[in-house]
């Protein structure tokens, strides 16, 4: 009788080992690490929390990060692509980059230059997740590289329709169409761009300021003397006008050094 009992024992202890070796062989811990610093981040000299969201096992998922925190794990399937975007304060351009099954190693860096790319596949992973599970992230974005060397005046939306219709090819990614932007009226001083890509201008009181040309989409500016952003939406049709407005600056900004210097000696949790 005790032999047949440490037999059963036996088997489970074993099955129990199977299932565990299992488990691990369908999961995978791998580090995610920002390559760069955030522009924002170099003006004000404050670190930023983030938004990092990701497919992870069960879809696309989210978690924040703390101020400081510049790499972290992720649990994500080994077989499949995942892309990963970091936003900076919770929303803008991001920090993109991807997990491939197919590369060697388990570490991911996230640069600014792959944010818009990650951002549009993630959104498109909403919705339709198996086409985005089988895009060559880093492909795609050397592709890109020799349309558009920032990354950023792509027509995402050409590039999604085709993802999920299954006709991805070279014809669909093209240069979204450039709009020479000019504002008035805009608060005087220097007003930093949220991604090294875009140039950042200065402007004065009661006068015009040129801004450059930009692709549709939504573009942040910062005014750290003012404490207040500039958010600039540029639409697809260049028969419609540019619409700005201002709102203040994220809370974080503008906080005192002694409490922000407060919120680094509490690990950085905030907002």
């Amino acid at each position: 009788m005790r032999s047949r009992l440490s037999l059963y024992f036996r088997c489970i202890i074993v099955c129990s080992a199977l299932l565990l070796f299992s488990g691990c062989e369908q999961n995978l811990w791998i580090e995610v690490s920002l390559g760069e610093d955030h522009p924002w981040e170099v003006s004000s000299g404050r670190r930023f929390w983030y938004t990092v969201i990701y497919q992870g096992l069960h879809g696309v998922e989210q978690q924040q990060l703390s101020i400081g925190v510049r790499t972290f794990r992720l649990l994500v399937p080994p077989s499949s692509t995942c892309i990963i975007a970091a936003f900076p304060l919770g929303q803008g351009i991001p920090f993109g980059g991807a997990y491939q099954a197919q590369s060697s190693g388990s570490t991911v860096t996230l640069e600014l230059r792959d944010g818009l790319l990650a951002k549009t596949l993630l959104q498109v992973a909403q919705n339709w997740p198996e086409p985005v599970q089988t895009v060559n992230f880093y492909r795609l974005a050397k592709e890109i590289s020799y349309i558009d060397s920032r990354g950023i005046a792509i027509d995402w939306n050409r590039l999604a329709k085709d993802l999920v219709s299954g006709g991805l090819d070279s014809d669909s990614l093209k240069q979204s169409n450039m709009m020479h932007i000019e504002i008035s009226d805009l608060i005087g001083g220097h007003w930093i761009a949220e991604s090294p890509w875009i140039t950042s201008f200065y402007a004065f009181s009661s006068m015009v300021s040129g801004i450059g040309e930009l692709p549709p989409g939504i573009f942040r500016y910062i005014n750290l003397a003012a404490k207040v952003e500039l958010r600039l939406v540029v639409p697809d049709d260049d028969s419609q006008q540019v619409f700005w407005h201002l709102v203040p600056l994220d809370a974080l900004l503008r906080i005192s050094d002694a409490v922000y210097q407060k919120l680094l000696e509490d690990d950085g949790d905030f907002p």
